[in-house]
This record gives structure tokens, sequence and C-alpha cells, in this order.
């Protein structure tokens, strides 16, 4: 009962109550009585002091001691059965006292000058063995009343009287006694059942204390078994209102804390406006029982940014004690990037696919042949300009060794240059001549995957029979140009000599006479220098490469 708090601030509140309840009659009820019984002293002594007024010749005039009758005022106060009677000046002089030995003193308290001389009456109540305010320890228990004398608003004088309550004071502790005790008894009683009371609250609270520490246990696991869970879980009631998620859905949603998101309404707060009526017309669905929806459902979801979540939803419906559909409980799993992934994927093999088409389209638009080889040796591709150079088609061409189709071998060269390129990862070159005669400058550039392993190897073969053909014609037309340059050289060089031998053939016979039989000679050296002539022309012309 102590360990609860509230059960122990009301134990401690009727224990107050408990020791209050007699104190109420000392503070409240005794006081409230004694007030009375001054009051009633006051309004005594105010009848005595005025039926004793009569008794003084004062007639509008000050008190003086002449005029003060003594004997009267004896039988007055043993009439009033008073224990004591003062008469005072307006100075404070007693011209008046039962007892004698006083008169002629004089009060100089604060109490006759600032109370009494104003006209007003000042009641004390002196219990037994306390001193008055005259300073005299009394026997009994006493009223000390002081009852100013007034005459046309001007003080007078005062009275001084001493009541004897000793029996009222007795009778009121005797009835504050009784009060108390009885007062103390209901509490003492109030207290007990208070106490029985809590006692059984106690046990109550503690029984259900258990009982709640059990279910906030199984909450807490339960809860710790949502927050491990890898999806979204969340518990949606008929109204659209979020009554439960877990740790992921507050991650994937953007919030740190469900109380942010329970008791929101699902469709108005994370649904995105553009679906909210569809969603809400596939809520009202599930809620009205449409099972076809509870397998699989995909639809975005807004965070606490703005941006929006693709979240695919397994569903199941929540059922009240009569089978009503009360809400939904859903999981749901964030596939935002699965969904992006296969968009950027169907987008990459789009691209992929169009480059892949322009690639082949671009290789198979060079008239070199193209092969790509395998580790083994087999083609693995080729394209449409080698199947036009090797006079195969592409199927045909797949599959073979590329021994096989350069060579008609059934083993690889020695000097294959695809071989040695799978061997030392650099390009290789090298001539080669088919079984039909043709030549082929042959190069093999390697394909290297990410760790720099050779793993395949492309052939591009140029035919370079023509070529060759071309290259011999042209060295023997550079031989011919060298011929014809020589030959012209010494065509001019000849045909120097023989104009010096035609001219001074010319002379030699114009010098001889028609009859001398060196005419016939001189005419065979003209004729033979002409032919060498001629000659000289036809070599010249072919430097030049005239037509002869």
């Amino acid at each position: 009962m102590f360990k609860i708090k509230f059960l122990r601030n009301i134990l401690l509140i009727s224990l107050a109550i408990v020791i209050l309840t007699p104190m109420s009659s000392v503070l409240f009820v005794f006081p409230s009585i004694t007030s009375v019984m001054i009051t009633k002293v006051e309004d005594d002594a105010v009848h005595v002091a005025r039926h004793l007024m009569s008794a003084l010749m004062v007639e509008g005039k000050e008190l003086r001691k002449e005029s003060v009758p003594f004997g009267l005022l004896d039988m007055q106060a043993e009439n009033f059965r008073l224990m004591k009677m003062k008469v005072f000046l307006p100075s404070g002089e007693v011209v008046y006292s039962t007892e004698r030995k006083e008169i002629g003193n004089i009060n100089r308290e604060k109490y006759f000058h600032e109370i009494v001389a104003k006209g007003k009456t000042h009641v004390v109540i002196v219990s037994k063995g306390m001193k008055s305010l005259e300073g005299q320890t009394v026997m009994l228990d006493v009223a000390e009343t002081y009852v100013p004398i007034m005459k046309k608003d001007k003080f007078a004088g005062a009275f001084e009287i001493y009541y004897d309550i000793t029996a009222t004071k007795k009778a009121i502790d005797k009835m504050v006694f009784a009060s108390t005790a009885m007062l103390f008894s209901v509490a003492v009683i109030l207290f007990a059942a208070v106490v029985i009371t809590l006692s059984r609250a106690a046990k109550t609270i503690a029984q259900r204390e258990k009982t709640d520490k059990v279910l906030e246990e199984e909450k807490g696991r339960a809860q710790k078994y949502l927050d491990v869970a890898g999806v979204m879980i969340a518990a949606i009631d008929a109204g659209q209102k979020v009554t439960l998620i877990n740790k992921k859905g507050c991650e994937i949603l953007g919030y740190s804390d469900e109380n942010e998101i329970k008791g929101k309404n699902w469709v108005d707060n994370f649904i995105p406006e553009r679906i909210r009526d569809e969603v809400k017309t596939v809520f009202a669905k599930l809620i009205a029982g449409d099972d076809c929806l509870l397998e699989y459902y995909e639809n975005p979801v807004l965070t606490k940014d703005g941006n929006e979540r693709i979240i695919a939803w397994h569903n199941a419906v929540l059922r009240d004690e009569i089978g009503k559909i009360t809400g939904t409980l859903s999981s749901g799993e964030d596939i935002t990037e699965r969904k992006q992934g296969e968009t950027a994927l169907c987008e990459s093999e789009d691209k992929f696919r169009k480059l892949s088409q322009e690639f082949n389209a671009l290789l198979n638009a060079i008239p070199d042949t193209l092969l790509l080889l395998s580790r083994d040796m087999k083609v693995i591709w080729v394209n449409d300009g080698a199947a036009i150079g090797l006079g195969k088609s592409v199927s045909e061409l797949t599959g073979q060794s590329c021994y096989h189709l350069w060579h008609n071998r059934n083993a690889p060269c020695n000097d294959c240059p695809a071989k040695k390129s799978f061997c030392t990862g650099e390009m290789e070159n090298t001539i080669i001549s088919s079984p039909d005669g043709r030549l082929w400058d042959l190069r093999a550039v390697p394909i290297k995957d990410a760790e720099g392993k050779v793993i395949s190897v492309i052939e591009v073969a140029r035919d370079i029979t023509e070529h060759r053909k071309l290259e011999d014609q042209l060295r023997q037309s550079q031989k011919m140009e060298a011929v014809g340059t020589l030959t012209g050289g010494i065509a001019h060089d000849f045909n120097n000599i023989l104009t010096a031998i035609i001219g001074y053939g010319n002379i030699l016979k114009m010098k001889l006479e028609k009859e001398s039989p060196l005419v016939n000679y001189t005419d065979q050296i003209l004729a033979s220098a002409d032919r060498a002539a001629h000659l000289t022309h036809s070599l010249l012309a072919f430097s030049r490469k005239q037509v002869i």
C-alpha cells in the first residue's frame, strides 16, 4: 500500500484528518466558545457599569474622588458577585477598589490609554496561575474587564471588573474535551475504514499492475517483434485512422516517433493526392470484405518531407467479437529502389539493345572480316564482311575453329596470332594464305576482363591479294620508270655524239671529189649515223612515255 503513491497520499491525508480533527476543537470550537463567553462577559460588564454609573455623581463633570460612594459600590460589587472592582479617573488613578490598598495607584499601561480611554470595552481572559493586565497572579480563572465611562463622548473614567469564570471555563473545557473525544473517535473509525479500503484497493491495484505489467511486457515483446521486422506494419481502423505502426514504418515515412503518425487519417496524410480517391475506394472494398485485394496491392505513400515511396502491401482485415470488420492490418515492403532499378534496367536494356544494333550495323558495314574467338579458338560471332569475304553464311561460320576455317587444319597453327594474343595479352599480326590462294593480313586483338585476363580475341582479316598485285605492278612500273630515266640519259649523250659524227661526215663529203672513192665510205658513215639517230629518238620517246 505504501508503495503506491496516491494511496500513500490518501492514507497520509486521512491520518492528518485524524490528527487535525481533535485539534479543530481546540483551534476553532474552543476559540469560538471563548469568544461567545467574552462577548457575554463584556455585555454583563457593560450592564453592570451602566448600573453603577447611576451611583456615581458625575453629572457631566469629570469623576472626582469625593464623588465615589464607597459603601454603595461595595454593596453593588457584592450583589453582582464580583471578584474585584475598581474605578479609575481619566488619568488612570484608582479612586475606588474592593481591595483598598490599590487606591491611589495609577494605571499607565497602553491598553488603558490607547483602548479604554478611546471609549472601547477591553476584556481579557486570565487563566488560573497567570498574571492579569495589572501584573497580579490570579488563583482562579478570571475575566478581566475594563468598561469606559463616557459622558457626551468624553472619557470620564473607567470601571475594572473581575468576573470569576472558573465554573464557566470548566464547563467549556468539558464540552470541548467531549467534542474532541467524539470527533477523535469518529476520525479513528473513519481512518480505520479508510485503511481497510485502501488495503483492499492496494491489493486490487497491485493485481491490476501485475496484470498490466504482464500485458505491457507482452505488448513490448510484440512491439519488438514488429520493430525488428524489415517491413512496414500498420493497422488502420474503419475510419482510416492509424492505430498502430512499427519502427520500420516510421523510418519509411520519415518520422522519429510513432505518436506523430498514430491517430492521423492515413489516406489524407500519407497518400499522394492524385490517387487518394482510388485508395479510398480500395480501402472501402477491404472494409466491405472484398478478399480479392488482400493478397497484394501496390501504391505510393507520402513521406514527411513530401517525397514518394512505392510500397507493396499484403493486407488482412481485423474483426470484432461478432465478426464485423473494424479495420485492416497491413505489411508493406518498400520497393522504391527495386522499381527504380527495374525501370533503369529496362531503360538500360533498351539503350544497350539500340547500341548493340547500331554497333552490329557499324561492324557489318566494315568490309574487313571480323571474327570473335573464344579461348578454344572457336568462332563466337562474325560480321557480314566475314561471310562475304569467306564465301559462307554467318551460321556456317559460327562455331567453327579458326584454324580449320583459314587453313583447313585440325589443330592450331604454331604461328597463329590469335593463339599468341591469348598468351601475351597483346595485339599480334601476320600474313596468311588461304587454301584458295588469297593473301590475308590477319590481326588478333585481345579482349580482357576487369582483372586483366584475356577472355576472347577479335581477329581482323583483310584480303590483301589485289593489294599485293597492285604493289607488284607499282614496283614494276617503278623499275620501268628507272629504265626510262636511264635510257633518256644515255640517248641524250649518244645523240650528242651522233650530232658530231653527222656534222663532220657532211663536212668531209663536201670536201671530197664526187669521183673520189671515199665518198661512198662517207655516205655509209652518214647512213649509219642516221639510223643511230633514229634509234636515239626512239629511246628518248620511251623515256618520255611517248608513243613510238
